[in-house]
């Protein structure tokens, strides 16, 4: 699942630098003052992955989780798994 969100992010913004914005949601560049920045976030435990590697240590969360606290014991050890996506991430942003 949030691999799939991922992908509708990346894809949103894509649009959004490629002028194809205005179809889709129904505004422009133009619709923001001159010195309106854009930004975004994301969650690092979210989109990251490679919970075990490199050593890395488990954060709050992958301690969490791995008590099996989360409705059906899910965990974020892959996610969006930008861990090991990063360059493939990285190609969208230059298309």
């Amino acid at each position: 699942m949030a691999a799939a969100i991922a992908v509708v992010y990346l894809s949103l913004l894509l649009l959004l630098l490629h002028g194809a914005a205005p179809a889709v949601l129904g505004y422009t560049r133009g619709d923001f003052p001159e010195d309106f920045v854009f930004g975004s976030a994301t969650s690092s435990y979210q989109y990251e992955g490679g919970f075990d590697e490199d050593g890395r240590s488990p954060s709050n969360w992958d301690i969490f989780t791995h008590q099996g606290k989360m409705p059906g014991r899910s965990t974020a050890d892959v996610a969006a798994d930008g861990y090991h996506k990063y360059k493939v991430y990285l190609n969208f942003l230059w298309m």
